[in-house]
């Protein structure tokens, strides 16, 4: 029997200058033929470098995994898989794991997300958008990852119900020969600030006091309504409307008196219009209705007497009960109208309701084109 053998052993070694190097030693017994030891010999390869590198690496990696568990923002990562799709059902990869961030956020653990991944977190009329943008990052999997980077602002859907806003940022890791491709995401919770966009944007297209839509808004609706009308065929109609008396009651009973009278009269028009139409407030004590898609003239008219008539009942406010009405003008679009135009006819009607004497409709067609002139 041959009784050679071979061990390996991992020494540390002192160098002449006192310095320290990895050393891997392999002994090898020899025999003699005769079952005996004759020998050994020992083979000793500086591995210092390897072991270094090694070191590193593991470091690396352990500083990777604390940064990715303790990130402030959301991140999950997936791993591919042999069957790798993007469909509206069944997320792209395989998650390997999610941070706790991401688990608060959006209110789901660890396991939840492992077993269905991230899509049935999102908001249904988003998915079409991240499954996009999973096909991009999961493409060609063979191949480096290069730059590949999506970008993307996502409604997210907490199992209580409540809609969080997430800015995603996803990027694909190469696979490597011990590794299949993988994609990173990074979700950081922007709702507060899109809930200002979305206050901000209010504020521009809305009255500050009784939150109507204001002139902008209004013109930017009729234009809607203008476009649609060519397809449809229907009439559109607008009524331009001034307070009658407003003025004595804003200067007698202060300018508190004016601001109730004034929501209060927003919430009288907003309760006798139809559905679909929209009252605005133009600035002061002038307001506006766009009647859309009406089937006739006539159904135009009668918002416009309603009207007239919820404005002559008389209104209580914090300094007594106050008497009002309604000079209003209405305009139809033809064929050719604009938004500017159509406003503008209201507007002359509306005028010659008041100078006519006031608490009156008068269609623009009946109406005599007059400069605009200070109202009470």
């Amino acid at each position: 029997m041959n009784a050679s053998r071979k061990t390996e052993r991992l020494w540390t070694y002192l160098t002449a200058d006192g310095g320290r190097l990895s050393g891997q030693l392999t002994v090898t017994t020899i025999g003699d033929g005769h079952g005996d030891v004759a020998g050994n010999s020992g083979v000793g390869v500086d591995v210092t470098t390897q072991e270094r590198a090694g070191r590193a690496l593991d470091e690396s990696e352990a500083r990777f995994r604390n940064a990715f568990l303790t990130a402030p923002i959301g991140m999950i990562l997936a791993t591919a898989t042999t069957t790798t799709t993007t469909t509206t059902d069944q997320p792209a990869g395989a998650v390997a794991v999610v941070n706790s961030a991401l688990c608060t956020l959006l209110g789901r653990s660890e396991g939840a997300f492992k077993k269905s991944g991230l899509l049935p977190c999102v908001h249904p009329d988003d998915r079409p958008a991240l499954l996009e943008a999973l096909s991009m990052l999961w493409s060609e999997q063979d191949a480096p990852a290069g730059p590949e980077r999506v970008r993307l602002e996502l409604r997210f859907v907490r199992p209580d119900g409540a809609e969080r806003w997430g800015s995603l940022s996803g990027s694909a890791i190469a696979a490597t020969p011990n590794t299949a491709r993988q994609v990173i995401a990074l979700v950081e919770d922007i709702t507060a600030r899109k809930h200002a966009e979305q206050a901000l944007r209010h504020q521009a297209l809305h009255d500050g006091l009784t939150g109507l839509p204001n002139r902008t808004l209004l013109h930017d609706r009729v234009e809607h309504a203008l476009a649609n009308r060519t397809r449809t065929g229907q009439a559109v109609g607008l009524l331009y409307l001034d307070l009658d008396g407003f003025k004595t009651i804003n200067d007698l009973a202060g300018h508190a008196a004016g601001d109730e009278l004034l929501t209060q009269t927003a919430q009288r028009l907003l309760a006798n219009v139809r559905p679909g139409d929209t009252v605005a407030r133009l600035g002061g004590d002038e307001f506006a209705v766009l009647c859309p898609d009406a089937e006739s003239p006539s159904d135009v008219t009668t918002v416009a007497q309603r009207i007239l008539s919820a404005l002559r009942t008389p209104v209580l406010l914090s300094t007594g009960t106050h008497t009002i009405s309604a000079s209003i003008g209405m305009a139809l679009a033809v064929a050719d109208s604009t938004a500017a135009e159509l406003l503008h006819a209201a507007d002359t009607a509306m005028y010659q309701a008041k100078r006519g004497g006031k608490d009156q409709l008068v269609l623009h067609n009946d109406a005599h084109t007059a400069p605009a002139a200070r109202r009470d």
